[in-house]
């Protein structure tokens, strides 16, 4: 019996170890629980204006760009509401912006201040939820991440899913990344 229990340690082991060695975050920053804004009375139920809090950023280089992932209450793809979803990086020299709408899971990324001839980059990007809708992750192509540090801010907003959809606020939450971050990976 301690054989067998030998075995699913070390396969259990085996399989936790190659995640935790995984890359290491860029930014790894916390939000504080409950302190999303409420912008309206009317609209919506306090249910589904905390679904925004956000809880924590975590982004990390990966093969094809830079990966943001959003943790927080609940990702929300429903029919009564929408969920917009903004990632800034600035400097002086650069403005980019991550533009994400939960109901219909897709995103666009601008980069002003791009190192191209137009001085422009434009990226679409497709995000991911997890199966328990409380992460929401994307991969920024490099070409539309800054060249230089920045700094880096998350906000969310719970909207009409209408066509007042962005205009009207019912809630917001915001976190920001303390102190400018280099998004650029690292090259060895």
């Amino acid at each position: 019996m301690s054989k067998l229990i030998a075995l699913v340690v070390t396969a259990l082991l085996c399989a936790v170890l190659p995640a935790a060695s995984a890359a290491t975050p860029i930014v790894l920053a916390e939000d504080r629980w409950g302190d999303v804004r409420i912008e309206r009375q009317d609209g919506l139920g306090p249910r589904a204006r905390q679904s925004i809090d956000l809880r924590r950023l975590i982004v990390t280089a990966v093969d094809d760009g830079i990966r943001f992932e959003i943790r927080l209450r609940r990702v929300t793809t429903g029919t009564r509401f929408d969920q917009f979803f903004f990632i800034d990086f600035t400097n002086s020299e650069e403005f980019g912006q991550v533009q994400i709408r939960a109901a219909r899971m897709r995103g666009e990324v601008g980069l002003e201040g791009a190192p191209t001839p137009q001085g422009f980059a434009f990226c679409r990007v497709t995000p991911e939820v997890n199966e328990a809708r409380t992460r929401l992750a994307v991969v920024v192509p490099l070409r539309c991440v800054p060249v230089d540090e920045a700094d880096v801010e998350v906000s969310v907003y719970t909207t009409p899913l209408d066509g007042r959809g962005g205009r009207v606020l019912f809630s917001q939450d915001e976190l920001v990344v303390p102190g400018r971050v280099d998004l650029s990976p690292a090259t060895e």
